[in-house]
């Protein structure tokens, strides 16, 4: 208990320091009080530029946790927040994130998930003449994630870019972008080997929308993807739908050029998650960093 003790001693320090150094920046950060839950408000005020990325950390080792985030940005702001969510152990994570953009937000959401661990998300974006580029990333992961996303758009542009990697276990995407006047494009990339995942999208309203969920298949894993369009007479929308095996052709081609199959398949997969990615060359070092490693089994 006493290294248990210092240890939380050191991080909460360390935290403390964190907010002091945002608080410079000009962001506001203030801690939530919702009973069961932990978590932040924050606050990017009118026209403020934050082009290095707000980090937040969570970790549950093996009992429940509930997190809950607050973010504004408000007009003419800019701002990054990556979320680390692991989860250890027969533990879950339940976590909520509610933002009202009026600016310009960059969201990425890097989930990594043991066996037998479960993590939840459940998010509502508001996006009122605003920009919003929501990102959900995840390696090798072996448990359950669930996430449930709701994008509400006025005369703005939404992007949800979903890329994973999964072992086994459930991954359950349900994301619905409800728009007026608005582009919203939503993309997702998974790969799993003896997984089952479950991708539905949908997009309804006035505007131009776009959904894409493909898949690659490793194991013995099944995929079911629904793409849906709930049109109107002054909206345009187009979806697709791809799901398969490794092209042979592509894998043979990389092979011919001296390379072996273990390091062809690795390029052909981090091909395809990373294809489409919007240019965000912060976002693209994060997640060719959190992939780099990875292997095929």
């Amino acid at each position: 208990m006493p290294i248990y003790n210092s240890v939380m001693r050191v991080a909460k320090l360390a935290i403390d320091k964190y907010i002091e150094m945002l608080e410079n920046l000009g962001i506001e950060v203030k801690p939530l009080n919702k009973t069961g839950y932990e978590g932040y408000k924050i606050i990017i005020p009118k026209n403020t530029k934050i082009n290095v990325p707000i980090s937040l950390v969570y970790v549950s080792t093996g009992e429940n946790q509930k997190v809950l985030n607050k973010v504004i940005v408000k007009e003419g702001a800019f701002a990054k927040i990556y979320t680390y969510c692991t989860s250890l152990n027969e533990g879950y994570h339940l976590g909520k994130t509610i933002a009202i953009v009026k600016g310009h937000l960059e969201s990425a959401k890097i989930h990594k998930i043991d066996s037998k661990s479960t993590i939840v998300s459940l998010n509502r974006y508001y996006v009122k003449k605003g920009i919003l580029n929501n990102y959900l990333i995840s390696n090798d992961s072996s448990g359950n994630s669930i996430n449930i996303n709701k994008f509400y758009g006025i005369q703005s542009n939404i992007g949800e870019y979903v890329i994973y990697k999964q072992k086994e276990g459930l991954l359950k995407t349900d994301s619905k972008a409800y728009i007026k006047d608005s582009v919203a494009i939503l993309k997702s990339r998974v790969v799993t080997y003896d997984g089952k995942v479950i991708n539905k999208t949908l997009i309804s309203g006035t505007g131009k929308g776009y959904s894409s969920c493909d898949g690659i298949i490793l194991g013995k894993g099944k995929i079911y993807t629904m793409p849906a369009l709930n049109t109107v007479k002054e909206g345009e929308y187009y979806h697709e739908a791809s799901v398969g095996k490794i092209n042979e052709q592509a894998l043979l081609y990389l092979m011919s050029k001296g390379i072996d199959e273990e390091t062809a398949k690795n390029i052909y997969i981090r091909g395809f998650l990373f294809r489409d990615l919007p240019e965000d060359e912060q976002l693209k070092f994060l997640i060719y960093s959190i992939f780099q490693n990875s292997s095929s089994k």
